[in-house]
């Protein structure tokens, strides 16, 4: 079912092993449990989505009782989830605690099975009992003094709303969801359920804050597995591979055809769902429907009505699995490596990912729509293609002095033949393509100058063709900014390599060849001599976009300082002064001076390994 945030009881926690379980099977954002004393007890907030700041979580009557503080749309709000016990005695000394987790000034919301009736009638915790129950004024007690109001009731007064209802005809309301504050465009349904004698109670409450658009459009891989969209796909392609003829080039002809194909997988995709949302409409709505008769007390068949459940169960549960086995695709794609993905995960608890603003160049700031034109602002610039001096471009070229071999020349201008494309495309990890990482646009893949590329490939021997191919793949290229899931208008590629693509690492590599170069021959670097290499001196390595430079005297940091504005000037590259310092060893561990960069006081961290100062030996 779709929503926000989901208050779950009598969820059978028995440890902290079946805690760690539930968490990691929750993949759509952050989670909260609390275990009970015995094996049906046990509570749990679920929330979907990573716009949700956990700020605190506190089990306040153990397997009973949790609430979450936390922050959505940069509202603060307490949500308290409780599991009533089924004894009167027990219930009202739960009731009588909730005081102590209600007491706040967040936006509260109070829900949860609470196994009493606050409708009259007998006051029993389940109708048809009899008997006075004190604890249900004890907690009508605690909903007049904290001003809560009842959702449901609120929403509609004449309705029975029973939420639990058993094979020999009772029924009563015991389930609740009390909110704090105005109550103004509150809407409350009630939902059969088919894993429960309880329905499902679901709340929508009016936000303010950043509005979320729909994004991009992804493949639906599952499509793949289907044997009736694969052959809809197969049709489809022969229908459009007779109308290459119609176009000017192949290129126009697959641009068009990449467009019918991407509609053709989201209708496709959209049948598939629509049918889906019918089975679960019609199941739901016959469910309903007894639901409706049982209230009114009209005669109902309990097979009938059981049956009813089973068929909603039996889709919503072929629907569950297949959202768990994308999760898991992607669980077992990423791995615990530190993807995008990883760090998504590890950041939910700590930070939203929603934009209320974004500033100005004069400082100024935008909201809401208004946001997309100055991020695309900002791109646009960053894409733009630099002004570099030529000169100094034309020195960096002349440093290249790596070239392929012929043979590897050639084999680069050759075919590419049908199986290695098949090949390739059978490598890929889980049969999926390279997608979009989360861009850290500050990084230096944004900086490459394509005209300065093409020029490192020239000089390292590659050949035309290959080079062409490099300038097709940036030719007339653009990008659209995404803020809070809407996507600006078209912003020009003029530099830079993409983000996500297995080809960018491999070419900025050769873009900074040159940079390699003039460290290697500058005499004015003084390099790290290693010991049992036959005198060979160590000045650079690099991984990526990643340089670490080790030299053994203080002028060759101011050496290193000049050759980067070198390259500089003649790139349009610029070094990140932020995420660069110097780490000092041996005799020079206690110099601060930093010939221009940061001093690191503690470990210096490359690639993933932290290293320390030694010190020198005596």
């Amino acid at each position: 079912m779709q929503g926000d945030v989901f208050l779950l009881q009598e969820v059978h926690l028995r440890d902290g092993g079946d805690v760690s379980a539930f968490t990691r099977e929750w993949v759509w954002g952050p989670s909260e449990w609390s275990v009970g004393g015995v094996h049906s007890d046990g509570v749990g907030i679920l929330f979907r989505g990573f716009s949700f700041v956990i700020d605190e979580a506190v089990g306040f009557i153990t397997g009973r009782v949790i609430f979450v503080d936390f922050t959505f749309m940069s509202v603060k709000y307490r949500i308290v989830n409780v599991y009533a016990p089924a004894q009167e005695g027990r219930r009202l000394e739960v009731f009588r605690e909730l005081p102590g987790c209600l007491s706040t000034s967040r936006s509260l919301i109070l829900g949860g099975d609470f196994n009493v009736s606050l409708d009259g009638g007998c006051g029993g915790a389940r109708a048809g009992e009899g008997g006075v129950d004190y604890s249900v004024r004890a907690l009508e007690g605690v909903v007049g003094d904290f001003s809560l109001a009842d959702a449901f009731r609120t929403v509609h007064p004449g309705d029975a709303g029973y939420t639990w209802r058993n094979s020999r005809g009772k029924a009563s309301r015991l389930d609740y969801i009390f909110v704090g504050g105005g109550i103004c465009g509150m809407k409350c349904v009630l939902l059969p359920s088919w894993a429960s004698d309880h329905d499902m109670l679901q709340v929508s409450l009016p936000t303010d804050g950043p509005k979320w658009g729909s994004g991009f459009w992804r493949l639906n891989t599952l499509l793949l597995e289907a044997d009736a969209f694969k052959a809809a796909f197969t049709s489809l392609y022969r229908s459009v591979r007779t109308m290459k003829s119609m176009y000017v080039s192949v290129v126009e002809w697959w641009e068009a055809a990449k467009c019918r194909f991407a509609i053709f997988c989201r209708r496709f995709a959209a049948s598939a769902r629509r049918r889906d949302r019918a089975g679960v409409t019609k199941w739901t709505s016959s469910l309903s429907y007894l639901h409706g008769c049982l209230n009114r007390g009209e005669y109902v068949d309990w097979a009938l009505y059981e049956g009813a459940k089973e068929r909603l169960r039996g889709l919503l549960e072929a629907r569950a699995k297949a959202l768990a086995f994308q999760a898991r695709l992607r669980e077992l794609e990423e791995g615990e490596k530190p993807s995008a993905y990883f760090f998504q995960a590890a950041r939910a608890r700590r930070s939203a990912p929603a934009f209320v603003g974004l500033k100005r160049p004069d400082g100024t700031v935008a909201e809401g729509s208004a946001m997309l034109a100055v991020a695309e602002a900002y791109y646009a610039e960053l894409f733009s293609r630099r002004a570099c001096d030529p000169v100094v471009e034309a020195a960096l070229l002349d440093c290249v002095s790596a070239r392929l071999e012929s043979e590897e020349a050639q084999s680069m201008e050759a075919d590419v033949s049908l199986e290695e494309v098949r090949e390739a495309l059978l490598s890929l990890r889980d049969g999926r393509s390279p997608g979009h990482d989360g861009i850290d646009q500050e990084k230096a893949f944004d900086r490459v100058q394509h005209g300065f590329l093409h020029g490192v490939l020239k000089r390292m021997g590659f050949g035309p063709r290959f080079i062409g191919w490099v300038r097709t793949l940036y030719a007339d290229v653009y990008s659209c900014v995404r803020v809070n899931g809407f996507l600006s208008g078209p912003v020009e590629q003029l530099g830079g390599v993409r983000q996500g693509c297995p080809l960018s690492p491999l070419l900025y590599v050769l873009f900074m060849e040159p940079f390699a170069e003039l460290v290697r021959r500058d005499p004015g670097v003084d390099g790290v001599r290693l010991p049992g290499a036959s005198g060979e001196v160590l000045k650079i390595q690099q991984y990526a976009d990643d340089t670490t430079l080790f030299v053994s005297s203080a002028r060759s940091l101011g050496r290193i300082r000049a050759l980067t504005d070198l390259f500089g000037a003649g790139t349009g590259s610029k070094v990140n002064l932020a995420k660069s310092s110097v780490l000092y060893c041996g005799c020079w561990r206690d110099d601060r001076s930093g010939g221009g960069f940061s001093v690191c006081t503690g470990g210096l961290k490359i690639l993933g390994v932290r290293f320390f100062a030694a010190t020198a030996r005596r």
